[in-house]
């Protein structure tokens, strides 16, 4: 629930300014800053409408909401691409409903069915996706295929750099964060271990340490390229939403928000190694080599807490 209301606010905050952005009302900056303080009442009444009192995830998402329409403003962000780059998010979010093809065509009880089937649902989800994806980014991942095999040496040099210094704020943030607030923790990471435990490591491995990294590197850094104009921007952005992504919509209290700090640091690290190669293989490598490793390393019995 603190999720949606996160996203709720965040949506009633960015999108009604992202579509009047391009008229020339809203180049006067007076008319943004009502919109904010206005967004924030909107997200409270609808809360209230609602009979929810959860007033700190609203401004939470107000905030992000109020920050990305700042930086619309000052020409930092691409408003077609962003908006090309959220459907594609939407698109991976909503992804997970492809289960409902085969529920429905061979009349499937869900709530029946053994973890490894529910497994095998979510393997044929995650690998229609992926053509999907494949298929909509196919020339650019072609191009970008044949170049890392001719600069393979100085792109892996660059991408175990800085991978390794974002694994490093992985561990280093979540020792403190374990050491600080002990009751924190993070639900993605329970249903990953959940999912190694399931008798299935060939999947696992799988749709973790293969499917799973291709699909994030092209949701969350190859759709989000063209929409940012500032590298910085683009880099923390979306190292933050990959970060945010993985902690949000599971939230069992504010406590957990604290998580999306070890995920930014490896989000920002594969931002950082596509800005630098402008190659998306290179990225999608790294998470490859990460997931697989910690996967591999979960098989075995040994769990960490640095997805």
């Amino acid at each position: 629930m603190t999720g949606l209301i996160i996203i709720t606010s965040l949506l009633i905050t960015t999108f009604p300014f992202i579509y009047y952005n391009k008229d020339k009302i809203s180049d006067n900056k007076i008319y943004m800053y009502i919109w904010d303080i206005l967004s924030i009442i909107i997200s409270y009444i609808v809360l209230k409408i609602d009979n929810i009192n959860n007033i700190i995830p609203l401004f939470i998402g107000s905030i992000i909401g109020i920050i990305i329409n700042y930086f619309i403003k000052i020409k930092y962000i691409n408003i077609k691409e962003f908006l090309k780059a959220i459907l594609i998010f939407i698109i991976f979010y909503l992804s997970s409903l492809i289960q409902l093809i085969p529920i429905i065509i061979f009349k499937l009880d869900y709530d029946k069915l053994s973890g490894s089937n529910k497994m095998n649902l979510s393997l044929f989800s995650d690998i229609c996706l992926l053509i999907l994806l494949l298929i909509y980014y196919r020339k650019d991942i072609i191009k970008d295929i044949k170049d890392f095999f001719k600069n393979i040496n100085n792109y892996m040099d660059t991408g175990f750099k800085y991978w390794l210094l974002g694994l490093l704020g992985m561990i280093l943030s979540n020792f403190i964060i374990l050491s600080i607030i002990p009751s924190a923790k993070t639900v993605n990471e329970e249903t990953v271990q959940g999912m190694i435990r399931s008798s299935l490591p060939i999947i696992s491995l799988l749709m973790i340490g293969i499917i799973g990294p291709i699909i994030e590197e092209l949701v969350f850094r190859k759709s989000f390229k063209k929409a940012f104009n500032n590298k910085y921007l683009f880099i923390i952005g979306t190292g933050l939403f990959f970060g945010a992504t993985h902690i949000i919509f599971s939230l069992n209290s504010l406590f957990d928000l604290f998580y999306i700090i070890p995920y930014s640091f490896l989000g920002i690290a594969f931002g950082i190694i596509y800005y630098k190669t402008n190659n998306i293989s290179v990225s999608i490598m790294m998470h490859i080599i990460h997931n697989t490793l910690l996967t591999i390393i979960s098989i075995g019995g040994l769990g960490l807490i640095i997805w």
